[in-house]
């Protein structure tokens, strides 16, 4: 049987970068240090249906943010995961299918989505779109070592 990461990610709630640049959640106590992604940086990867994301913070950040391109037409099957998310609109528009709501953002324009809410995009007429995705990161609440 043949298992392809975008649907493997797609039940997991994340995305195809995401499932591929995976690590474990700081549970050592070191602390994070300042970390800069230059513009040429960060973890490239497909996202949904048809776009490119860019991670711009590490595995160890208590959240994820990605910057996502695109310009398709079809949103895709929706997402539902645990974690909530945030968009802002860097450039151009999209249009976004929440639980079935459908709301147009345009550049400058944010987006809240709790945990749980089946949410897609699309861009609503083939021009590309940039999106900052900021993803919060559900941790374990037992380290590894202690779980039963």
């Amino acid at each position: 049987m043949l298992f392809r990461s975008d649907r493997i990610a797609h039940a997991l709630g994340a995305s195809q970068v995401e499932l591929l640049t995976f690590t474990d959640p700081r549970t050592d106590g070191t602390v994070a240090t300042p970390s800069v992604t230059r513009a040429d940086a960060g973890r490239r990867g497909a996202y949904g249906g048809g776009g490119e994301a860019r991670l711009l913070l590490d595995a160890g950040s208590p959240f994820r943010a990605m910057e996502v391109r695109g310009d398709n037409l079809d949103p895709g099957p929706p997402w539902v995961h645990a974690e909530h998310e945030w968009f802002y609109v860097l450039a151009g528009r999209v249009e976004v299918d929440l639980d079935g709501r459908l709301e147009l953002l345009g550049t400058g324009d944010s987006l809240s989505c709790p945990g749980g809410v089946a949410h897609r995009w699309r861009s609503p007429d083939g021009t590309p779109y940039t999106l900052l995705i900021v993803k919060e990161q559900v941790r374990p609440t037992t380290p590894p070592s202690e779980a039963p």
